[in-house]
């Protein structure tokens, strides 16, 4: 089976965008940085792609996709997740994925809800729904980008994500950042301290998809699933409209082994 992945989901240089909405991207979206891992695009120009199409958005220094599969890190990006929907015919031209920040693990506590950040992924968002024309826009983040993805969606102002999947956020904060508010990631400002403002910013939202999914781990060794306001879970994004409870898997095995579990929840069409 894996091989199998492994060849639906590297054929075409698919590691970056495709030639068609790399000059797409470059007349449009001058923000995105095309040298870095990437997933998308037609093939050819006058590809027709179907009516709605599916955007990862990776979490702290983790990436869009990786080229080694299996990669020996416990983060190489949406590989699992877009060569899972490919098997399942999802055609590659409604899969978009790109990255953000930096890659580095080692450097993963200077990363917060910057500017950038927050642009980038509004940008990238954007162009996915200006180049595909899809009337159904849906959303998978995990981890910090799920809070990323939040912030894009509120400071834009957009309106027209169809389903929001959430996997593993700390829409609450994390615990490990109330002994660490040095760090720019544990920011009482844009971190995720859990006192920080710009969580509070967020969790004042109601909507900002007709369908918001929550996906939690009970063993997620890196949210811990303690803090608690108003009987929400930091993994639970208020207002969600459903929770779903994966067992067994740590923080990056909740994006990593969660295809069947997503693909479900997304009801692809």
């Amino acid at each position: 089976m894996k091989s199998i992945l492994f060849i639906l989901l590297f054929s075409y240089n698919a590691i970056s965008f495709t030639p068609d909405f790399k000059k797409f991207l470059k007349q449009n979206h001058s923000e995105i940085d095309l040298s870095l891992p990437s997933y998308g695009g037609r093939l050819k120009a006058n590809e027709k792609i179907g009516k709605e199409v599916f955007i990862f958005i990776h979490g702290n220094s983790d990436m869009a996709i990786s080229e080694l599969f299996p990669n020996k890190t416990k983060t190489w990006g949406w590989n699992n997740h877009i060569a899972y929907l490919l098997n399942r015919k999802v055609n590659r031209n409604q899969l978009y994925a790109f990255t953000y920040g930096n890659m580095n693990p080692d450097l993963a506590y200077l990363n917060n809800h910057k500017s950038t950040y927050v642009k980038q992924i509004y940008k990238f968002i954007d162009a996915v729904k200006k180049y595909s024309e899809a009337s159904r826009i849906n959303i998978i983040a995990h981890s910090l980008g799920v809070t990323l993805t939040r912030k894009a969606l509120m400071d834009y102002e957009v309106n027209y994500v169809d389903k929001f999947v959430g996997i593993s956020g700390a829409n609450m904060g994390l615990e490990s950042c109330l002994l660490n508010i040095e760090l720019p990631t544990c920011s009482i400002f844009d971190g995720l301290h859990p006192n920080s403002y710009l969580l509070f910013e967020l969790n004042r939202q109601k909507r900002f998809a007709k369908e918001i999914i929550s996906v939690c781990s009970e063993d997620d060794e890196l949210l811990n699933a303690k803090i608690s306001f108003f009987d929400y879970k930091t993994c639970f994004i208020p207002n969600s409209d459903s929770h779903v409870i994966l067992k067994g898997l740590s923080h990056f095995e909740s994006k990593n082994k969660s295809m069947k579990e997503i693909y479900d929840l997304l009801r692809v069409n």
